[in-house]
């Protein structure tokens, strides 16, 4: 089987774009963990994915599209094991 995509992407800052309504997003496994389990600690500082989770936030709220990949859950599904 063979797939042809088109990926169109640009390379945006987060500290500086303010997400739209028509914008679609590839998150990646670490956001998506930081962003549902953020008790969770690991060892690791979640301030340093704040800008990650503050633009996360934004996007929700300005009814940005999220999405993700097969891979994608199943690496969220190995860390949380």
């Amino acid at each position: 089987m063979v797939v042809n995509l088109n990926i169109q992407a640009d390379i945006i800052d987060i500290k500086t774009d303010n997400p739209q309504q028509g914008d679609i997003f590839l998150v990646d496994t670490n956001v998506w963990f930081w962003q549902t389990y953020t008790n969770a600690g690991f060892g690791t500082k979640a301030s340093k994915f704040g800008n990650y989770l503050k633009y996360i936030n934004q996007a929700l709220l300005n009814g940005a599209t999220l999405t993700y990949s097969g891979l994608i859950l199943a690496e969220l599904r190995h860390r949380l094991s």
